[in-house]
């Protein structure tokens, strides 16, 4: 507890949601390529319009996506449905590994609909654009937890236990680093650049120097904070790879129970111990109470 005020969690989300779509392009083709000329043209974004949402289309792609799209709740990156053989004709493009369309839900949008319904009204407006997705693939998720009334330090760090992987010839410590904001020591990273990572962080330290992530105080302010207790963010960062060997694909069914591998990660993956100087293991450290706020929700 800080200053006598127990530790609570004030926010628990699937916040950052990456996700493929195996649909049929060539209905909108016509209509972005339009839209790209003309955003070559400018050398600037075009204003689109599909089923009621609008995007900016802008004169670059992303990778193997020729049409990128930017709309209030998530971006869009939909792949050409055709592409130039060795003497400049087009063909047919064919989709067996690179989805043709890929969303990126913005964090913004899952607070405030909630990850399931955001990511549910995306499938729905998808099939009305592009007709029913042959198959969906859950590409990247975020599991977070703001915690009030917690303050770690630098004395924490090592109390911090990851499982490390067998096989992949590296140690927990080697995967774990500490995070510097203006000198000073503002969280913990761990999993290195491995498709499982977490990080923990003063969210209250990041949230005033990023004007996009304003509206963070009133959704706060309104589970009850005061304005000035520290916000930690507990934020694991979860990629394909890793979802896969937990079956994870579909991204309906892998958002509806998702709750086993927020589980795995939060009881067994990383955990935070009391400090026991009589023992040198610390895997036989007993698990921290503050830590277990975040078991089961």
């Amino acid at each position: 507890a800080v200053g006598g005020f127990a530790p609570r969690i004030i926010g628990l989300n699937a916040e950052t949601i990456y996700f493929g779509a195996h649909v049929d392009v060539e209905g909108v083709h016509d209509e972005l390529e339009a839209a790209r000329q003309r955003a070559d043209e400018t050398n600037d974004t075009v204003l689109v319009s599909l089923e009621g949402k609008f995007f900016e289309l802008h004169p670059r792609g992303a990778k193997m996506y020729r049409y990128r799209l930017t709309g209030s709740d998530f971006t869009l990156l939909v792949a050409s449905p055709f592409r130039k053989d060795k003497e400049g004709k087009e063909q047919k493009q064919t989709f067996e590994l690179l989805p043709p369309v890929y969303v990126e839900l913005s964090a913004e949008f899952t607070w405030r609909e909630g990850y399931l319904n955001a990511t549910l009204s995306v499938l729905s407006w998808i099939e009305r654009v592009f007709g029913k997705a042959e198959k969906t693939i859950l590409s990247r998720v975020d599991l977070t937890a703001d915690i009030e009334g917690i303050d770690f330090t630098n004395d924490d760090f090592g109390r911090f236990v990851m499982r490390a992987r067998r096989g992949r010839g590296f140690s927990a410590d080697e995967m774990a680093t500490l995070e510097y904001w203006g000198g000073k020591t503002s969280g913990f990273k761990f999993g290195g650049k491995g498709a499982l990572q977490c990080r923990i962080y003063d969210k209250t330290r990041e949230v005033p120097s990023h004007p996009d992530k304003q509206w963070f105080r009133p959704l706060w302010l309104r589970k009850g904070w005061d304005g000035e207790r520290k916000i930690w963010r507990v934020e694991f960062q979860v990629r394909r790879e890793a979802l896969k060997e937990r079956d994870l694909n579909d991204v309906e069914s892998s958002l509806k129970s998702i709750q086993p591998l927020y589980k795995y990660l939060t009881e067994e993956w990383l955990t935070f111990r009391d400090r026991n100087l009589k023992d040198k293991t610390k895997r036989n450290w007993k698990k921290s109470e503050s830590w277990k706020l975040l078991w089961g929700v």
